[in-house]
């Protein structure tokens, strides 16, 4: 079975049974990240809140460390919102819970994917089942590995786009 990256996000795996091992999911966030950032942020989750962090903490932390960052690139002025947004879409970080992030000229994240599968082997924090991660995908944007005006000539999506013609 696959999943998306909130049908196997890690905040649920409490409420997983063996039923589920074998679940291949994507997401943005992984608990089992090695990196310093990673540890810092789950340490500071089950400290402050006795809570596994899932995919949507992690990601909220990301955007705060990137307003923070923007902040901080522009002396604390917001005064001048058009120029705010300028010194934002130019953030680039490398220390976040779900590794590197940058932004391409959309103004949309660049980061890595992870590719996890679900089983018993490796598992913290109490949990029985445990996200392994089998591969990432690093600089992944918006088009992923369309050509940007490829992806862009298509139809916005909608209701009738792309056509349902499998059922």
């Amino acid at each position: 079975m696959v999943a998306g990256e909130a049908g196997a996000d890690d905040l649920l795996l409490r409420s997983f049974g063996d039923e589920a091992v074998g679940l291949v999911s994507a997401a943005p966030y992984t608990l089992d990240l090695e990196n310093e950032a990673n540890h810092r942020f789950v340490d500071g989750m089950l400290k402050n809140y006795d809570a596994i962090p899932g995919q949507y903490a992690a990601l909220l932390y990301g955007n705060c460390q990137v307003l923070d960052a923007g902040l901080k690139a522009a002396g604390g002025d917001t005064s001048n919102r058009d120029k705010f947004m300028e010194v934002l879409k130019g953030v680039s970080l490398t220390d976040t819970p779900r590794g590197p992030i940058k932004f391409d000229h959309l103004n949309n994240v660049i980061g890595t994917i992870y590719i996890r599968q679900l089983g018993k082997d490796g598992a913290k924090y109490g949990l029985k089942l445990w996200n392994k991660t089998i591969k990432t995908y690093e600089n992944v944007s918006q088009f992923w590995i369309w050509p940007e005006q490829e992806f862009l000539a298509h139809p916005v999506y909608s209701r009738d786009y792309p056509p349902l013609s499998k059922c």
